[in-house]
């Protein structure tokens, strides 16, 4: 009797996120944003389209203390509110917070980038529930 043998490679696991530092892993979002050694920074905008900005969090577990970026496309679903088409930015009612990576206070601007403000928001309510 013939017998072929088959090589099987381990299975591929998939996280939502893996620290590039001590390798810690998070299965889902859910996960990642309830882990108290994660804490949202900053963010860093896209000077037209803010999708494509990256939200900041810091990794503080011992040993660590690595900043990990992802796209605000990863959390957008999050903020379920209106959404501007036009971007204020250079305009005299942008309030310029969009400048400033570590503010994560909300803008009062009619913009296209004020929902990522909300989005900040509803982030660090997550983190310290």
């Amino acid at each position: 009797m013939n017998r072929m043998s088959q090589s099987r490679s381990a299975p591929t696991l998939k996280f939502f996120k893996s620290c590039s530092l001590c390798r810690a892993n998070w299965a889902d979002r859910t996960c990642f944003l309830a882990d108290a050694s994660v804490t949202l920074k900053g963010y860093q905008a896209h000077p037209t389209e803010p999708e494509k900005g990256l939200l900041v969090f810091q990794h503080d577990a011992t040993g660590c203390g690595t900043s990990l970026a992802m796209p605000v496309s990863l959390f957008s679903d999050l903020y379920q509110g209106p959404r501007i088409r036009t971007l204020a930015y250079g305009s005299d009612d942008c309030e310029k917070r969009c400048l400033s990576n570590d503010d994560l206070e909300p803008c009062k601007a009619n913009c296209s980038a004020a929902y990522v403000r909300e989005l900040l928001r509803t982030i660090r309510s997550r983190q310290t529930a």
